[in-house]
């Protein structure tokens, strides 16, 4: 493996790991200290950001896209533009969802989280599921 893309994936794991522990700590904070989560989601996401600049949520989406196109390639997956589409939208979709089911069991709201997630992540786990097997399918027959 190239001593770059090693750099590029230590970067990117940190990244994704930090973005994590610092959601689940303010959602947690925000809970206990009895405010609304997007509060200190906003105040924590522009410290790491804008302010200090230990984050740039542009080169983690850079690296993690790099990733998956050479992982791609790697095992000689061709992807067409339609089945990338559906694949994002249903990816975007199933973090929305995580996002809100998260949010609402932080807030003692287990009725809305359960219909957030009949409504939204049913379909995000169809369209995944056909983007998958869209790809799948063209791959045995060519």
């Amino acid at each position: 493996m190239n001593v770059g893309l090693l750099f590029m994936a230590e970067n990117l794991l940190f990244g994704l790991a930090s973005i994590i522990i610092l959601g689940i700590t303010a959602e947690w904070l925000a809970w206990r200290l009895h405010l609304p989560s997007i509060l200190l989601l906003l105040i924590f996401g522009l410290v790491v950001g804008p302010l200090t600049g230990l984050l740039d949520p542009d080169a983690l989406f850079g690296a993690a896209l790099l990733a998956l196109v050479l992982w791609l390639r790697g095992r000689d997956i061709k992807v067409t533009w339609y089945e990338w589409l559906i694949g994002v939208i249903g990816l975007a979709l199933l973090l929305f969802t995580i996002q809100n089911l998260v949010g609402s069991f932080a807030e003692l709201e287990p009725t809305a989280a359960y219909m957030f997630l009949l409504v939204t992540g049913l379909p995000a786990l169809i369209l995944l599921a056909i983007a998958w097997q869209l790809v799948a399918r063209r791959q045995r027959a060519g």
